[in-house]
Order: structure tokens, then sequence, then C-alpha cells
């Protein structure tokens, strides 16, 4: 596993730290450095997973440069790579878009802006409302600006946006209560997980703004309980991407068909502090331990018995977890359903 020094040198620290609690035998079989890496007992290898967040691998020219000689030298060595470094910069918001467009998957009309005064005359070709939106980072990080009229485009922040795109606004809203949702498509290889729900009273769905309660926790479990119905379809993005682990964020339009935001090439795994977000635990580490069996699968070799006996063990309480009406507890998350592609 390999972290840069400097760009969130601790992202992760929570899959390591979970599997040495839960899976200490399966633990014991990863190890973390950080670029640069040099390697002098190859044998002790058999799969190399970078851990570099978009969109910092290639907005740093020597890390990028360092990713690319070490993937070099493990491919000449037949050590697979997770996730090439060249593939992440393919995840973008705007190349994502189009290449899904590609395969028939919905997207939002996406344009690269590449002159701010230009914008500001012609919305690089859309109509309001639209998006303004970083190219290479999550909403988290970067916050969306929604253009409702042109004047709006004057009042973009552009000194805060390294590669801002001009993004469609589809309005996902439910007509049943008027709320909006984003759902998230785990994929780990083969491996596909209906993994998070997030709702909202704004537009704009991510953590900060979601609805946590009863009404988030039904409908989390319920989301999660089952295989997601766009797996296939997810399945044909992920591999014509090139990518081997990817998150998908989605939502359905008023027609019912689901409308792909973006790809996150490193998506989120941890264990929140905030007491109202227990309820997502059992996501968290049915995803954990799917990416933890896509690890020894791309590597050539067979899961841990302790790995499979844990998924095994977990997946056969998901009927029972779909219908308790409390919320997991720090110390027992629960369980889900891990859903295998055939």
């Amino acid at each position: 596993m390999l972290r840069h020094r400097v760009a969130l040198p601790s992202y992760y620290r929570e899959f390591l730290g979970w599997l040495g609690k839960e899976l200490p035998e399966v633990r014991a079989l990863f190890e973390l450095s950080t670029l640069p890496c040099r390697i002098s007992d190859w044998s002790r290898y058999a799969l190399l997973i970078p851990w570099f967040p978009d969109p910092f691998i290639h907005e740093c020219k020597p890390a990028y440069l360092e990713a690319k000689a070490l993937e070099a030298r493990c491919r000449g060595r037949g050590v697979p790579v997770i996730n090439a470094v060249d593939q992440i910069l393919g995840a973008s918001k705007l190349l994502c878009a189009r290449r899904l467009a590609q395969l028939g998957i919905r997207t939002p009309h996406t344009e690269p802006i590449d002159d701010a005064g230009a914008f500001t005359r012609n919305l690089a070709g859309l109509r309001p409302p639209l998006l303004v939106r970083e190219d290479r980072a999550h909403a988290g990080r970067v916050p969306a600006h929604l253009i409702e009229k042109a004047a709006d485009a004057k009042r973009i922040p552009w000194q805060r946006l390294k590669h801002p795109i001009a993004v469609e606004f589809i309005d996902v809203r439910s007509p049943r209560d008027g709320l909006y949702r984003k759902y998230r498509y785990f994929a780990a290889g083969d491996d596909g997980l209906a993994h998070m729900v997030y709702l909202s009273r704004d537009w704009e769905v991510r953590k900060g703004t979601h609805i946590y309660g009863e009404t988030g926790r039904m409908e989390q479990i319920a989301f999660s309980s089952s295989p997601d119905p766009n797996h296939v379809r997810f399945q044909q993005a992920r591999r014509a991407m090139g990518l081997d682990f990817v998150a998908f964020d989605y939502s359905y339009d008023r027609e019912g068909r689901p409308v792909v935001w973006e790809a996150n090439v490193l998506p989120s795994l941890h264990f929140s502090p905030d007491p109202q977000w227990r309820y997502f635990f059992p996501a968290v580490k049915r995803a954990m331990a799917t990416t933890a069996r896509m690890y020894f699968e791309r590597a050539g070799l067979p899961s841990p018995a302790c790995l499979q006996q844990f998924l095994e063990t977990f997946n056969s309480t998901c009927s029972e977890d779909a219908h308790e009406t409390h919320a997991p507890s720090l110390e027992s998350p629960g369980a889900l359903p891990a859903v295998r592609a055939a």
C-alpha cells in the first residue's frame, strides 16, 4: 500500500486499523509505504495499491513520475497495480461524463471552462440553471456554484478553481417528498455494493447536508440491503474506465433513469465520530472487507479463510439487520449483504 508523505498521508488509516482489530491475520499481509519507495526484495510483494488522492498525483509532477516509475517496475516483475495513476486522471468529472455517455449512461452535459471571461458571456453553450464545479476535486473540498441566471457567472470565485467545468443542472428532486437523493455504488473489482444513500433538502447532496434521523436510517438500510439495480451497467462503466476500484455517485431523474454525477477513485472508508452517522457503519465494514478480498483476488492469491468466514457470517445476518429498528452501536456495527458479481 503506497501513500504520499504530504498529500493526505493518513488517508485510509481506518481501513488498516479496522483490519488490525477485526482480522489481524489479514492486516499482517499488508505493508504500508510512502513515495519515494525503494524495494530491494521483490519476492515479498504480489500487488501494488496506490492510495493517492485525486487530483494531487497529477498536479505534483515529481510524485507522478515516481509513481509511474514504480508501476513500471512492478509490471516488469509481474506485480499487478490497482488503479494506475493514468487511469485515475481519466476519472475526472469531464472525462467520466463523456465516457459513460458513450455507454448509454446518462450524465450531465459537461464542458471545460478555459476562459472565465468568455464563459460569463456564453456559459459554455449551456442554458441556466447550470453548475460550475472543480473538475478534479470533490464537493467536500471545493463546493459547486449554482448559476440560475447569466449574471450569476460574474460572481464565481475563479481564483479557487484550478480546472473549472460547466455542468448541466438536472433537477432530481423527488416529486413524492421534494428531497434530493444521492446514491453511491461501490465497486471493488467484480463485486458491487449498494453502499450509501444521502438525503437532502438542498440540491448539493453531501454528508454536510444529509438528513439524519429515522427517515435517513430506514432508507440507508433499505438501499444497502439489496443489490444495486444498476450493478451491470456500473460494472461496464468501471471496466471501460480501466479501474479496479471506484465508487459512482448517482441520482434518478424524473423518468427514473440513473444520472451519474462523478466517479470517485478513492471513496471514503471511515467511521465518523458523529453518533448520527452510526447507521452507516455496517455499509463501511462491508465495503472494507469486500475491498480486502478484491486485493487478494487481483494479487492472484486465495482470500484468507478468516476473511471469507467474516464475509459469510456478516452477510448471513443481513435479513435480520434490515428489519432492526435501532441504530447499530460503535462496538457492534451490524451487517449488510455483500453483492457478488456473476
